[in-house]
């Protein structure tokens, strides 16, 4: 009977780390084949109405907001399984240092009103805002504010349509100013250089509670940001692989010592986990496939 029960145990503890194993891709699979089914038999769901979820949305922001498409599945998603979230947009004529200022005294503002950790979760340009943030402020994470940090399709490194717009593209520009030209590759990569160096800096110097020395603020930081990064042709190592607008790598931190876990390459353009209506690749049954699959893996743990 002893033995038995012995390995009952040891079969149990191997199915729920091999759950917790599983890639995004895996859970997103899952997701499309049988939705909610990664929420049997644990306790994510509780988990998750526990935290608050702020979606931060990317460029061109006021189009979608006329529109209502940008996370509008996403956040059905959410709904659905009774997860309170908050969702906002900056000024697409804004840098993103300046956005990610802005994103800063909002976060503060939430935690005081909602009282429960935050999962931030930006896409595009608004997932820079996030990651910036995360270099600028770490404070926010060390002291329990945002829980976790998620960087969808992130324009990390710039886009290299920045720098060859159209006659349509340099009108635009006009409008876009500033925010234009924080998403120029020479820019952006200039901006999360010095936002690395400084968060280096502020992790040795700061004397934050519990003791943490600053290379294990490090490790602990770094397992609190996450990167979600698409392409057209994920397993095409011939290419550069994109998503239309971001290079694969341009959609992570590109720093020494690396940071942030990388969540995997899901294959797509850089619009369709999030936006929906006739722009978009996706359906609404792979953006609420994804937002779930997503949930699940951050908290699978």
């Amino acid at each position: 009977m002893q033995f038995s029960m012995n390995f009952f145990v040891v079969l149990l503890l191997q199915v729920v780390f091999s759950l917790s194993q599983q890639s995004l891709l895996d859970n997103y699979q899952r997701e499309l084949d049988s939705p909610g089914s990664g929420f049997k038999g644990n306790n994510i769901t509780e988990i998750l109405r526990n935290r608050h979820i702020v979606l931060v949305d990317g460029i061109m922001n006021e189009l979608a907001s006329i529109l209502n498409n940008y996370w509008a599945d996403n956040i059905a998603a959410l709904k659905e399984i009774g997860v309170g979230h908050t969702h906002l947009r900056y000024s697409s004529a804004r840098g993103i240092p300046t956005n990610a200022d802005s994103l800063y005294n909002d976060i503060l503002v939430i935690s005081k009103r909602v009282k429960l950790p935050i999962v931030l979760i930006g896409h595009s340009m608004g997932g820079a805002e996030a990651a910036y943030l995360f270099l600028k402020y770490p404070e926010l994470l060390l002291d329990g504010v945002i829980e976790k940090v998620v960087c969808v399709n992130p324009a990390i490194g710039g886009s290299i349509l920045a720098d060859n717009l159209n006659l349509l593209g340099k009108a635009a520009s006009l409008l876009l100013g500033s925010g234009l030209n924080s998403l120029k590759p020479v820019v952006a990569k200039k901006n999360f250089e010095d936002g690395f160096a400084r968060f280096q800096k502020t992790i040795a110097e700061a004397g934050y509670k519990g003791g943490l020395t600053p290379s294990s603020r490090f490790e602990y930081l770094s397992k609190k940001l996450y990167y979600v990064r698409t392409a057209l042709s994920p397993a095409d190592i011939s290419e550069f692989p994109n998503d239309r607008l971001l290079t694969a790598k341009d959609q992570m931190i590109q720093s020494n010592p690396a940071i942030g876990v990388d969540l995997g390459i899901l294959e797509g353009d850089h619009i369709e986990l999030v936006v929906n209506g006739f722009v978009s690749s996706g359906d609404v049954f792979h953006r609420k496939a994804f937002t779930r699959a997503l949930l699940q893996k951050l908290f699978s743990n």
